[in-house]
């Protein structure tokens, strides 16, 4: 499938134990990266904050592009083991990542 990259990018979340990180990519190169601290703990504010950054992100550095799907990710790859370790806090454990995070 080829994708319009002058119309369409994809966004991904990973989201922390002290900050989240929002990026957009283009068929897997990154456009651009937003890295925050937490300014809360709840994951119903920690998602909506990510989601309302979305928008600015993308009209910063997308050019008129418009997010096909956003991915996100908690956790991490152990360097030695390879395996995924769940992050320390467990706040997000149970959580939907849709929870009160819509953007357009």
């Amino acid at each position: 499938m080829d994708i319009d990259t002058g119309r369409y990018l994809v966004a991904g979340a990973h989201v922390a134990v002290a900050h989240s990180m929002l990026s957009l990519m283009d068929r897997g190169r990154v456009v651009a990266e937003d890295r925050r601290p937490h300014g809360a703990t709840d994951p119903a504010t920690v998602l909506t904050g990510l989601a309302r950054r979305l928008p600015g992100l993308r009209d910063a550095h997308g050019a008129g592009s418009a997010a096909l799907a956003l991915g996100a990710a908690t956790g991490h790859r152990s360097p030695v083991t390879g395996h995924r370790v769940d992050p320390p806090a467990k706040w997000s454990h149970g959580i939907p990542n849709r929870a009160g995070a819509t953007c357009r």
